[in-house]
């Protein structure tokens, strides 16, 4: 674990603009929202966990140390430490994080390894299904991020692959931090990332990948879409605080500790 981290420091808009602007280094974390911590499920046999995460602005807001999934954790595993590293990059699609996977990689005042030269015992690598093509390829996704899974088969815990909160079927981008489109666009948008949050879905089964659903468990009854306290009013696109601590919860009964 610790030989696995040695050099790494702990310490009118476009859509896009959007996605790579949203600041997660000052994360509100709630401290009485948590629901109640269900009795571990798994059987962890270490005394620290090096967990990374990888993945676009759903990943990249879920704090500098994924404060939200760290907080989870120690909730759930009392006396186990707990280090956190934010691969994330806001207006990243799929491609894009496939070609940089094997590379350094800094964060505001942070310089990390690439990813395998950290050698996290656990990863999990997010859909990019909020960032698609310009015209839409569920098959070039689809095999990138295959190709990514393949790339992190050698954490020892397991790679795990996450389809994020639902997105919102109406009003998406609205707000005053949003991207403010027509109502035509931003339903367009959304469809899009719906359909690559499904295409991750059927992905880990094809690839026999462990999959994190948090978009089938944030949906309105009867839709495809999101419940809209998962998301931020700020732009209604990313999480709000319950909705990533839905998914921090979400992650940590999906995930087995060994």
């Amino acid at each position: 674990f610790l030989a696995g981290a040695k050099g790494f420091i702990t310490s009118e808009k476009t859509f896009g603009d959007l996605l790579s602007s949203r600041s997660s280094e000052e994360i509100p974390i709630p401290t009485q929202s948590l629901p109640p911590t269900p009795k571990p499920t798994s059987h962890p046999t270490k005394k620290a966990y090096l967990i990374a995460a990888i993945g676009d602005s759903m990943i990249d807001t879920m704090g500098g140390s994924l404060d939200y999934l760290k907080a989870a954790m120690i909730k759930k595993y009392p006396g186990i430490d707990f280090v956190m590293y934010n691969y994330g990059i806001g207006n990243e699609n799929v491609s894009a994080a496939l070609e940089r996977f094997d590379k350094p990689f800094v964060r505001g005042q942070q310089n990390y390894g690439a990813l395998p030269e950290l050698a996290p015992d656990l990863l999990i690598v997010g859909s990019y299904s909020y960032n698609p093509f310009p015209i839409q390829d569920k098959n070039k996704h689809a095999s990138d991020l295959t190709r990514i899974i393949q790339k992190a088969k050698n954490a020892p815990d397991g790679v795990y692959l996450l389809a994020e909160i639902a997105p919102l079927e109406n009003d998406f981008g609205d707000g005053v931090g949003g991207v403010n489109w027509t109502d035509e666009a931003a339903r367009a948008q959304s469809t899009k990332i719906v359909e690559l949050l499904e295409n991750t879905i059927v992905l880990s089964d094809k690839i026999d990948v462990e999959l994190i659903d948090v978009y089938s468990a944030s949906r309105v009854e009867n839709s495809r879409f999101g419940k809209r306290e998962y998301v931020d009013f700020h732009d209604n696109i990313h999480p709000s605080v319950l909705g990533h601590t839905f998914t921090a919860e979400t992650i940590v009964e999906s995930i087995i500790l060994k």
